[in-house]
């Protein structure tokens, strides 16, 4: 239904006549005139006893007189309703992240995201696997290394640096890892690796690189089980160090080769459009690139 013409229907009843409604509407008489004949049309019935002395509503014009100001009226409302929606960000952000990432700097984030926005909630879902966000109903992801989904947003908030650490203990029974290539005679723990001879870490030191084989009797998929067996004294690791960063200050784990790291991965946000973001989700957005922005991703370690 033609909303234009329903306010006009209303002004036309209000003032008495076409010529009175279409000036409070501040409308040609002729569009006025226009539009009720096409709302009768639509309608399929005359709405109005024309003559040259009166404009009177016929029986089927009062049913649309008593209906009008209510369906106008709950149009105006809903529309208010939508513009503070639109101006207050409000509503569920649903969030996907990788179990490890999520565990160490989430709780922070989400907790910053409630406390500045109130009308926000939010459902965090840890997950190794990378979802697709469409398809399983995410807002949006936050994901560590490559970005090789065309559909979606990315946008990098941090690099973050993996470096090798391991257990005092593990350090006591290998004592003499001084160089990178003394890497390949421990045992390592191997993360998205197989035990085989196959694996290899590639570290940097400023503008050397060095690729060692490694291998070790434990490999795993998870990058969570990998810092727990590194932390019981399982082997030598390579994490991140922001993950490892707590381990290291409270002597549970060492950074080995501390001039070295062992890669360089971006740290990304991703969503599905810039297109009517809702203010929710870019509420959301850009606290969390300002939150995860301020943790030491440890990306200028051992440039020197």
């Amino acid at each position: 239904m033609d909303l234009d013409a329903l306010r006009d229907f209303v002004a036309v009843i209000e003032a008495g006549g076409v010529t009175s409604g279409a000036a409070r509407r501040g409308a040609p008489k002729q569009t006025v005139s226009r539009r009720l004949l096409a709302l009768e049309t639509m309608l399929g019935a005359r709405l109005f006893d024309r003559s040259n002395r009166a404009l009177r509503l016929t029986p089927e014009g009062q049913l649309l007189q008593e209906r009008a100001r209510r369906l106008l009226a709950d149009f105006d409302e809903t529309r208010r309703l939508l513009a503070d929606r639109a101006s207050a960000p409000a509503g569920l952000v649903r969030l996907s992240a990788p179990v490890l990432l999520g565990q160490t700097l989430l709780g922070r984030l989400a907790a910053r995201v409630l406390a500045r926005h109130p009308e926000i909630t939010l459902e965090i879902v840890l997950s190794d696997r990378r979802v697709d966000l469409i398809e399983h109903g995410f807002d949006v992801a936050i994901r560590v290394g490559r970005h090789d989904d065309s559909a979606l947003v990315s946008r990098v908030f941090a690099r973050a640096s993996t470096i090798v650490v391991a257990a005092p203990s593990a350090i006591a029974q290998h004592p003499r890892v001084r160089s990178p290539r003394d890497l390949a005679r421990v045992p390592c723990i191997l993360f998205g690796e197989t035990t085989g001879a196959g694996a290899a870490w590639t570290l940097q030191r400023g503008e050397s690189t060095q690729k060692i084989k490694v291998a070790g009797r434990l490999a795993a998929s998870s990058l969570q089980l990998c810092f727990d067996a590194a932390c019981a004294g399982g082997g030598f690791a390579s994490v991140p160090a922001y993950i490892a960063a707590d381990a290291i200050s409270t002597g549970a784990l060492r950074r080995v080769l501390p001039t070295w790291r062992t890669g360089e991965v971006d740290m990304r946000i991703l969503y599905p459009s810039r297109r009517l973001m809702s203010p929710r989700l870019r509420a959301f957005i850009d606290l969390a690139v300002d939150t995860l922005s301020e943790t030491d991703f440890g990306s200028n370690a051992a440039r020197d």
